[in-house]
């Protein structure tokens, strides 16, 4: 498989059964919508979540990591 954009290839040795700290981590946690399995209005849920995230004084620099849980067909929590 051809990796066509500029995203850094990922080493399995590099995370694979290793144990990760995220106690000192902050996560901001939000919900879009889903129509059978597709994302409707991610884009808008990430910009609301980044704004109030900087609204709260807090600074996110990149990378920047963002999970995606797909428990259903209708409604998303990231």
């Amino acid at each position: 498989m051809e990796n066509d954009c500029d995203c850094p290839i990922l080493d399995k040795q590099d995370w694979d059964l290793k144990k990760h700290d995220w106690d000192k981590r902050a996560f901001y946690r939000t919900k879009h919508f889903l129509f059978l399995h597709m994302p409707i209005g991610i884009g808008k849920a990430i910009k609301k979540g980044m704004d109030r995230i900087e609204e709260k004084g807090y600074t996110i620099k990149p990378p920047y990591m963002m999970l995606d849980d797909e428990t259903g067909c209708f409604l998303q929590t990231c």
